[in-house]
């Protein structure tokens, strides 16, 4: 849930881990996020929170966004179809599929 993914967030804040973590969470607003301010500003870790507008996302973006998506740990908030969309890019991304975990509704 997005409630945990700040948990994690709030985690590496707290321990200092290098852990490269990115939230994919599929939002109409981003400015409607509870907890906006602080994936924003998560600082030097290596945190990204990628809102995911209603239009998708493409691999461009993300690996604009994070290198190598090989390094990262996924967690995808989204609903059904969406959701199975950015696991198949991730995939198709080289990502290894236990990197990948998944939140979807509907």
């Amino acid at each position: 849930t997005v409630p945990a993914a700040r948990s994690l967030l709030l985690w590496l804040k707290a321990t200092g881990s290098r852990r490269r973590v990115v939230l994919l969470h599929e939002i109409r607003d981003p400015a409607e996020s509870v907890f906006r301010e602080d994936f924003e500003q998560a600082g030097d870790l290596a945190f990204e929170w990628v809102p995911v507008p209603p239009e998708g996302i493409d691999e461009e973006l993300l690996r604009q966004r994070l290198g190598d998506p090989g390094q990262w740990l996924f967690f995808i908030q989204a609903e059904g179809g969406e959701c199975k969309r950015l696991s198949k890019m991730i995939g198709g991304m080289g990502v290894d599929p236990k990197r990948v975990l998944k939140e979807r509704w509907s």
